[in-house]
């Protein structure tokens, strides 16, 4: 009995010793991996940039000294290089231009009807015409157009467009942008029957690198029609 109590004493304490010792090992090791880490850290932080990397990424995302950012930006920082150029390429590159056709069928009450929001006499339809600049930040071509019902004779209907309204936005993560509309207007055909709808602008990002504040532009232009014309 007694030389079975003395081996379950000496099976405890090896294995105490052994637990100490991983657990050890573990925490050196834990403790080697944080140095590594703080050494990549330090390696891709952004105070560490040599003129050259800047340089290039300046030519690379066609980036703009400023010195100073319009009231109420905040230029955006980043804690590494990584974060940085993923931030700029997520940005459009070149010049953006995109449209879009609508009609009175996009507008109507049910796919088999044909009586659209014909039975009023004007109708109000709004537009939205969308670019996503990045994935989560938005520009806008948005309009309200206009229409009137008008008779050809018997049963016969065509809807004529009386006028149009029309605006450019920005929406989603706006954090460090800047959404400047250049212009928005529109040309109604001389039947009446089509409106062609313009918008654009240019769209600034502001960051800043190491205490000094760059932007980013890219012109984005918007394009939307409506038809309307005979009905039935």
């Amino acid at each position: 009995m007694l030389k079975k109590l003395v081996s379950l004493l000496l099976i405890v304490v090896l294995f105490t010793i052994s637990s100490f010792s991983f657990a050890f090992a573990n925490t050196s090791t834990s403790n080697d991996d944080k140095k590594d880490n703080k050494i990549i850290n330090d390696k891709d932080d952004l105070k560490t940039i040599t003129d050259e990397e800047l340089t290039k990424i300046i030519n690379d995302y066609k980036l703009t000294k400023v010195n100073s950012v319009p009231s109420g930006i905040t230029p955006r920082e980043f804690n590494n290089l990584d974060e940085l150029k993923n931030c700029l390429k997520e940005f459009p590159k070149a010049p953006v231009k995109i449209k879009k056709q609508y009609s009175y069928k996009d507008f109507l009450t049910s796919e088999s009807s044909n009586k659209i929001i014909l039975d009023a006499t004007e109708s109000r339809h709004h537009i939205i015409q969308e670019y996503d600049a990045t994935p989560i930040t938005y520009i806008f071509l948005e309009a309200d157009v206009y229409t009137q019902i008008v008779s050809l004779g018997g049963t016969h209907l065509a809807e004529e467009i009386t006028d149009c309204h029309e605006w450019t936005d920005m929406n989603g993560f706006t954090a460090g942008y800047s959404w400047n509309q250049t212009y928005a207007y529109h040309r109604i055909s001389s039947d009446r029957y089509n409106v062609e709808i313009y918008g654009g602008g240019v769209l600034d990002q502001y960051i800043k690198i190491n205490g000094e504040e760059y932007k980013q532009s890219v012109p984005i232009d918007i394009e939307a029609s409506y038809t309307g014309g005979v009905i039935n």
